[in-house]
Parts: structure tokens; C-alpha cells; sequence
């Protein structure tokens, strides 16, 4: 009979792009991290949930329980109580801890340009510069060369752009505040 190498025999981790698939933490737990350390025995479940700038944690060690089973239980227990008590969160990229705070309305400056040639050479160039926060997690920028266009012609273009950009900004700032006051009306 042929003998069966074992290496064969055993389980690969499977790969996706040339990396090795990390596999979630069976014991992981939204907004509950573990905490073992080695010397000072202080093993535990720390909980921490952030809500518009406000921090909630506790930690929940195991020796204050009967094992690190039951401290878990009790994580989840507070974690769930701060859940049902606190706002909804907000998603990121929102200032002032509010989705709807007022984004300014753009900037406009005449910059010298660098960048370098595909001959390796660096180059300046002067430019009419825009950009504004058209949503509060996206931005949007541009550039009118002065070389290209003249002073008068690139600043018109860049301005121009800007008063098209405010109009797309308005409406995506008042689509947020209408979202963010029906999570407040659901959470009271």
C-alpha cells in the first residue's frame, strides 16, 4: 500500500491574491475586545463604545466572575443597555460630531504647481486652484493652468466650477440632515 504524505493531508489555509485569509475570531463580539496579558493575571473583557464624541467603556474582568464565559456574558449585557440607551452613530467624516454641520463653501488660490516629467525632470507651473467638501465624505478639487488659460480666463473657470459644485453640496448637505434628524426622531 502507498504511503500518504502527510503534508498533503492537511488542511491549507486557503489563499485570495497571493495573501493567506485571515479567519475572524470565533470568540469576537462587536465592541468587545479581549485583554490578556501574561504577569499580572489581569485577564478580561474590555467593552468600549463610541457615540458623537462621548466614550463609554468598562472593563470586565475574569477573575470577578466565575470564568471568562460568564465575564463575556456581562460584557454583552452592558454592551447592550449603552446600545439601547445611547444616539445612533454617526458615520465618519461628519464635523463638529453633527452630519450636517455647514461645510464651508470652497476655497480658491493661485498656486505654483510641481510635478515631475516622465524624463525625470521636475517642472512649476501656475495655477488657479479649487476645491470644496461637496458631501461630508467627499472631496472634490481642480486646476486651471495660468500658462494654458491667462490669469482672468483660469480664475473665471475655477469659479465657475466652484458655483457648480456649491449647488451639488447643498443638496447633499440637506439629504444628510434630513437622515440624521429621523435617526434622532427613531432613538427618542
Amino acid at each position: 500500500m502507498k504511503e500518504i504524505n502527510e503534508t498533503k493531508m492537511q488542511k491549507r489555509t486557503p489563499k485570495i491574491h497571493g495573501r493567506k485569509r485571515r479567519f475572524r475570531n470565533p470568540e469576537s463580539v462587536p465592541y468587545i475586545t479581549r485583554m490578556d496579558t501574561d504577569k499580572s493575571g489581569c485577564n478580561g473583557w474590555y467593552v468600549r463604545i463610541k457615540r458623537q464624541k462621548k466614550l463609554m467603556s468598562k472593563y470586565f474582568f475574569d477573575n470577578h466572575y466565575k470564568d471568562r464565559y460568564e465575564a463575556l456574558k456581562e460584557a454583552v449585557k452592558f454592551r447592550d443597555e449603552v446600545l439601547r440607551k445611547s444616539p445612533p452613530a454617526l458615520r465618519g467624516g461628519c464635523r463638529n460630531g453633527l452630519p450636517y454641520s455647514l461645510p464651508s463653501p470652497g476655497t480658491l488660490n493661485r498656486k505654483v504647481m510641481t510635478y515631475k516629467a516622465r524624463d525625470g525632470e521636475w517642472y512649476e507651473y501656475e495655477a488657479w486652484v479649487a476645491w470644496i467638501r461637496i458631501s461630508p465624505n467627499k472631496m472634490c478639487a481642480t486646476k486651471w493652468s495660468i500658462d494654458s488659460w491667462g490669469v482672468r480666463v483660469a480664475k473665471e473657470r475655477c469659479e465657475e466650477w466652484l458655483k457648480e459644485k456649491r449647488v451639488i453640496q447643498e443638496k447633499n448637505y440637506a439629504l444628510e440632515k434630513k437622515k440624521f434628524m429621523v435617526q434622532q426622531n427613531r432613538a427618542t
